[in-house]
């Protein structure tokens, strides 16, 4: 459901104003990647303009397959700081 509404800004966003700039972070994650290092805090996608490619890659987690794809790729946890997920938001 969430990638479905990630997908929907994505695509209103190409259509009505293509220089906003975007990202996709995930928090309380089993796995982590981000510019500081954080526990459970996985950044998908950096700030940048949305385009087809980042769609494309979304659509990656779709449907059944999709969510075991998250569940392989990044996974859920359960321990996350919000102040962190919310310092990582602000130096990407």
């Amino acid at each position: 459901m969430s990638i479905q509404c990630i997908r929907s800004v994505y695509t209103n966003k190409i259509i009505s104003s293509d220089r906003d700039l975007l990202a996709v972070v995930f928090y309380g994650t089993k796995k982590d990647k981000n510019s500081v290092n954080f526990k459970n805090i996985y950044v998908l996608q950096e700030l940048d303009n949305p385009g087809a490619k980042r769609v494309q890659e979304l659509d990656k987690f779709k449907g059944q397959e999709g969510k075991k794809y998250f569940q392989d790729q990044i996974g859920h946890g359960s321990d996350y700081s919000l102040s962190e997920v919310l310092w990582v938001c602000a130096n990407l």
